[in-house]
């Protein structure tokens, strides 16, 4: 019942997914990257109007403190999707099944699509006929089968 055709589909299909994943990671990360920008500029008005009228002023170590955890957090959200697009890059090419395994664990956090990627990347990669085409490595998938020609009557 384990077919490779199949299962070979079914690695491209988790492909494209791993690929829609890390768009949307991006996207998140970009948005973030446009947000800290935003809070970064009106820091910056606070701490200059707050010097020009006396008023209390921002703790020096605070916006640092800020830009040090917006940095490391636009970092990790970088790095998590150019790791889901290797992924998605990997499945098509049947390698680092490890890594694949690994990320579709943390991808389980992802609520709610990244919950269902990382249990079907789980279900897929169990498969006998997924371990044969990973540990091939770069082979090409089999050929998914051609239809029939029309019957002529």
């Amino acid at each position: 019942m384990d077919s490779p055709l199949i299962t070979a589909h079914d690695l491209r299909l988790l492909s494209i997914g791993y690929y829609i994943q890390a768009g949307i990671a991006a996207f998140y990360t970009l948005i973030m990257l446009g947000y800290s920008t935003f809070a970064a500029a009106i820091f910056a008005n606070m701490t200059k109007i707050s010097a020009e009228s006396n008023a209390q002023q921002i703790p020096p170590g605070l916006l640092t403190a800020i830009s040090i955890l917006l940095t490391i957090l636009i970092g990790i959200s970088c790095a998590y999707a150019i790791c889901l697009f290797l992924a998605g890059y990997w499945l098509r090419r049947f390698r680092n099944k490890l890594f694949i395994q690994i990320l579709a664990a943390f991808n389980c956090l992802a609520i709610p699509y990244g919950t269902v990627l990382g249990i079907f990347t789980f279900m897929v990669l169990q498969r006998p006929s997924a371990s044969q085409f990973f540990a091939v490595g770069t082979a090409a998938p089999p050929p998914l089968p051609t239809p029939p020609p029309p019957a002529t009557i």
